[in-house]
């Protein structure tokens, strides 16, 4: 084997360890983005249930969706932008109620 594959051999050999150490870590990542995710999605089914129980609705047995479940968590925050867009309402009404008087 001569000297200059050799050196390419070297060279290759170190890129590819270089990649499987990024690959590594990116993996990691992508754990942890999805941990973080799943706690995003916990902390928003959990503040949709006390909102049920505050507005005296009976509250219904929602599970925190998977990660993958793009639909569910559609769902999730449609509702949170409802409960926005009722409480800016009320707001409104409560502006207007103390303007009139």
């Amino acid at each position: 084997m001569s000297t200059e594959t050799a050196n390419k051999l070297r060279s290759a050999i170190a890129k590819e360890n270089s990649l499987t150490k990024e690959t590594e870590y990116l993996k990691k990542e992508l754990v942890g983005a999805r941990r973080s995710q799943k706690d995003v999605l916990r902390q928003n089914v959990t503040l949709l249930k006390e909102i049920d129980r505050l507005r005296g609705r009976p509250s219904y047995n929602m599970q925190v969706p998977d990660v993958n479940d793009t639909s569910a968590q559609t769902m999730i925050t449609t509702e949170l932008v409802d409960v926005r867009n009722y409480e800016d309402v009320v707001a409104i009404n409560a502006k207007q109620t103390i303007a009139l008087r």
